[in-house]
């Protein structure tokens, strides 16, 4: 067992004074025992005890949902050493460190790799020692590189837990800091609640902000005061009068130069649905979105396409989202010449679409390239649409990342292993509401509007939450400062109280010899049956050198 004299000598230096009646001291001292789970791996079973790691301990509670289970056998044998009762404490050990839970359920269960603070009702309480495992100050500590080990994955020694230290309380001090404590963490709690509601809220206000906007509802009362303006219709023939006019412009060019034909203008698929589940008003039209862009194809990422004279910045599908672009790594490729530099080239203004993903709901994100790279083009699993020049880019965005687009690209997109997949040609058949050229304007505009008041609830809600999440640690440092509850002159100071534990710890009573007992031991029942005996604190595998803490302050 571990010399708590000793550690306590030699290794409670440098801590912050505390208020009076209070007593720095560590955790074996003042817990009936500090042991871990298991380090083994038992064979698991389909039905057995459930085996909590440390991945079950989250949310203040144990996950016994996702553990696996192990026979009755093996629970027996781990609980030889790291029997579970009621009113203990668990904290993970090894990875996410910390989590701390008191146990208090009647359910049997054995732990693997995951601290174990023996209940002392008699020294502290429990729900005191477990506010102060999640405190900044213990945080700090069980993060300190010279108290963890191992190279993958951290993990703090045994020998280190039985000497975390404990700033202790009279006892019936502690009580009221836990009743004080429950009170005020309670409202954190439900501010917390409140405000994780908000980011749902926000999204679910932005794509009804979409919805309305490419169903005409947006702009109705627009309408009605701007009855005269050119219908849709109008538009579109305007549209495709320029598409064919340029058309023949390339052919006279490519004729004089010796080259092929351009392709010719998109024809819409007489198999696609044209129609549309809106309700559109009567100044609006529908039509492809080929009829209206010009959509191609990117660049195939081969061996032969690696940097080397001529390397040019290119956008894959890590750089575009559903209406913003991250350009913070970018990648190159090799152009050979100036005809494909011309190709595939990215304008500002073009619609870059999501050819290709793992996931239905991503297929087809769509953001606007607004030219912030120079000679930037674009990887093939990226769809490029290059509005003519009478049509408003924000505005066919709006509509490919509405609710009602996202169904329908989910509905084109075919699965090939798992992959969600678009081509030009589905791309170009997507059936687009086509508004008025002034309308789509104004539809613009209150889109921005309307997403400029959400982002800055949305940075509202974030320096709120962030004010929320200080506001616990801000709460407990109060509490282990002795500044959160009243003190009480009549309270036993908790140094009577620490040598007395010492004093029964050094001459412990003489076991009275027992009666044999017939009884059986229930077995299989998921429920704790005769309480089994704790055996000796087993030694520690590694040396038992005093330990040297050096710990920050409470802040």
């Amino acid at each position: 067992m571990v010399d708590s004299r000793t550690d306590r000598s030699r290794g409670l230096q440098n801590l912050p004074e505390l208020s009076q009646g209070w007593v720095w001291t560590i955790t074996s001292e003042i817990c009936a025992s500090v042991r871990d789970g298991t380090h083994d791996t038992p064979k698991y079973v389909v039905n057995g005890v459930p085996l909590v790691t440390s991945k079950n301990l989250k949310n203040n509670c144990i996950d016994f949902v996702n553990t696996k289970k192990i026979s009755d056998e093996d629970h027996q044998q781990i609980s030889l050493r790291s029997g579970v009762d009621k009113g203990d404490i668990l904290m993970a050990m090894i990875g996410t460190i910390g989590n701390p839970v008191v146990v208090e359920t009647e359910i049997e269960f054995s732990i693997k790799n995951v601290a174990l603070f023996k209940k002392n009702e008699s020294a502290i309480n429990s729900l005191y020692l477990k506010h102060w495992l999640q405190s900044e100050f213990l945080k700090n500590f069980l993060e300190n590189e010279e108290f963890l080990k191992g190279s993958t994955q951290k993990f703090i020694p045994l020998k280190y837990l039985r000497v975390l230290p404990v700033p202790l309380p009279p006892l019936n001090e502690q009580r009221r800091i836990v009743a004080k404590l429950k009170k005020l963490l309670a409202k954190v709690d439900a501010c917390k609640q409140r405000l994780e509601k908000i980011p749902t809220i926000l999204t679910r206000f932005r794509q009804s902000v979409l919805a309305a906007a490419c169903s005409g509802r947006l702009t109705a009362d627009w309408r009605k005061q701007n009855p005269d303006v050119e219908p849709a219709s109008e538009l579109l023939k305007r549209i495709q009068e320029e598409s064919q006019q340029r058309y023949e412009e390339e052919c006279a060019k490519a004729k004089a130069e010796g080259r092929r034909k351009p392709k010719t203008p998109f024809n819409q698929d007489s198999s696609v649905d044209f129609e549309l589940d809106i309700n559109l008003p009567c100044s609006w039209c529908v039509t492809s979105l080929g009829s209206i862009t010009e959509t191609q194809g990117g660049i195939q990422k081969t061996p032969k396409r690696k940097p080397k004279n001529n390397p040019y910045p290119y956008l894959r599908v890590a750089n575009v989202y559903r209406g913003y672009l991250n350009l913070d790594n970018i990648e190159y490729f090799e152009i050979f010449n100036s005809r494909e530099l011309n190709t595939w080239k990215l304008q500002a203004g073009d619609l870059l679409i999501v050819e290709g993903n793992g996931s239905s709901k991503e297929i087809g994100r769509c953001a606007i390239w607004n030219g912030d790279i120079e000679n930037c083009v674009h990887q093939n699993h990226i769809i490029r649409s290059r509005p003519l020049s009478i049509v408003q880019p924000s505005f066919l965005l709006t509509y490919l990342n509405s609710p009602q687009a996202i169904v329908v690209m989910m509905q084109l997109s075919s699965s090939t292993s798992g992959l969600h997949t678009l081509s030009v040609s589905k791309i170009n058949n997507i059936v687009i509401p086509l508004a008025p050229l002034p309308e789509q304007q104004e539809i613009v505009r209150r889109v921005e509007a309307l997403f400029q008041k959400a982002d800055r609830i949305e940075q509202r809600y974030e320096k709120a939450k962030a004010h929320i999440d200080q506001l616990t640690q801000s709460i407990l440092a109060k509490a282990f400062r002795g500044e959160l509850v009243p003190q009480d002159p009549n309270d036993e100071p908790a140094s009577v109280l620490l040598d007395r534990i010492r004093e029964e710890r050094a001459n412990p009573p003489q076991a009275k010899t027992a009666k044999k007992s017939t009884e059986k031991t229930p077995k299989g029942t998921g429920k704790r049956g005769r309480k089994k005996a704790q055996p000796p604190e087993p030694p520690e595998s590694d040396n038992s050198e005093p330990i040297q803490l050096t710990l920050p302050g409470i802040e």
